[in-house]
């Protein structure tokens, strides 16, 4: 069994924090978001402050939680 990039991403956002695993459908909607977030705020990713993925895994940790907390 190999996981995805996206799959290895969705753990590492909910394992943070303990976020319980929502649906299939409410996990693709937070992925969908969290990439249209990155695209978005491209610049104002800074190297100095950490990795791409150390980023894009903290973007999607607050997309999950706004989406979980919103419901």
């Amino acid at each position: 069994f190999k996981y995805s990039s996206k799959d290895k991403i969705f753990q590492l956002m909910t394992e943070v924090d303990h976020i319980e695993k929502p649906s299939e459908e409410v996990a693709q909607d937070v992925m969908q978001e969290t990439f249209i977030k990155v695209w978005q705020n491209g610049n104002r990713y800074d190297e100095n402050k950490g990795t791409l993925f150390t980023w894009i895994v903290r973007i999607g940790r607050n997309t999950a939680l706004n989406t979980i907390n919103s419901k």
